[in-house]
């Protein structure tokens, strides 16, 4: 009887064992192993909707007469003067290589820039944004590069937004675009 009830305690303590302890360990394990090989990124929509339908807009107007490139960083566009001193010219770096431009429009024979669009939503109206905008402007206008600043809308008339770009640019709207 003794061996009996021994016997039962093992297969108990077995069960015990097989049924519970080891898949919490498991679950343990899994955590901590996934822990150190979790991702520190995520993917993102590189365009906001916003973004994305003025876009649309301006591949529709400008057709083959210009590349358009979203979110492009300043610094691809300009950069601090070598004339300056070292520190000097760090700094001036770091404050351009931090920012982007919503859409830079390039030609296509040699995508030399044509211009800048700045598409500005409610938040521009902040100082912040304001004193940002005006640095991005100053820092395209100083490089030779001309800037349109677009209010953000839900909709576009394609032929105010044509003439806001025509007079932004040195090169117009291409008149068989979106045709």
């Amino acid at each position: 009887m003794h061996q009996v009830q021994s016997l039962w305690i093992e297969v108990a303590l077995f069960a015990f064992v097989f049924l519970v302890v080891l898949p919490a360990l498991g679950l343990v394990v899994r955590r901590v192993f996934r822990r150190g090989k979790r991702s520190e990124y995520r993917a993102v929509a590189l365009l906001s909707p916003a973004e994305a339908n003025f876009y649309r807009c301006l591949v529709e107007l400008y057709g083959a007469s210009a590349v358009v490139c979203p979110k492009v960083r300043l610094v691809d566009l300009v950069r601090p003067s070598q004339e300056m001193d070292r520190s000097k010219f760090q700094i001036a770096f770091n404050r351009v290589s931090s920012k982007h431009v919503d859409y830079v429009l390039l030609r296509p024979e040699d995508l030399g820039v044509l211009g800048v669009v700045e598409l500005d939503d409610r938040s521009h109206s902040r100082q912040d944004r304001a004193d940002r905008d005006g640095f991005v402007d100053d820092a395209l206008r100083q490089g030779g590069i001309p800037v349109c600043r677009v209010k953000a809308r839900r909709q576009y008339d394609l032929n105010d937004l044509s003439q806001q770009l025509n007079e932004a640019f040195a090169t117009p709207v291409s008149e068989t675009a979106g045709a």
